[in-house]
């Protein structure tokens, strides 16, 4: 008789203070849009400078306004980010 080991792997659900709490509703983005947005959320917190994150939030309203709607809601999530970083930097 062979006995063979078997794991059993649980993971735990996000916490409230975790980074993916922390990130805007990715649900209708396309997988790479929402790796996109997590590489974003870390380069983002990184950033001190309010006056950059605010060009940073101004270029991405000039570029808005011709975008079809898949790309608006990328827009939209990262415009969230930037957002966030700001308030917390106040």
């Amino acid at each position: 008789m062979e006995w063979a080991a078997v794991a059993i792997y649980t993971r735990k659900g996000a916490a409230s203070g975790s980074d993916s709490a922390a990130l805007p509703d990715l649900a209708g983005l396309s997988a790479e849009q929402q790796s996109a947005i997590r590489a974003m959320s870390a380069r983002i917190k990184q950033e001190k400078d309010v006056e950059k994150l605010k060009t940073a939030l101004s270029r991405m309203d000039q570029v808005d306004t011709g975008s079809d709607e898949k790309t608006k809601a990328f827009l939209q999530a990262q415009k969230k980010l930037v957002q966030q970083r700001i308030e917390e930097l106040k």
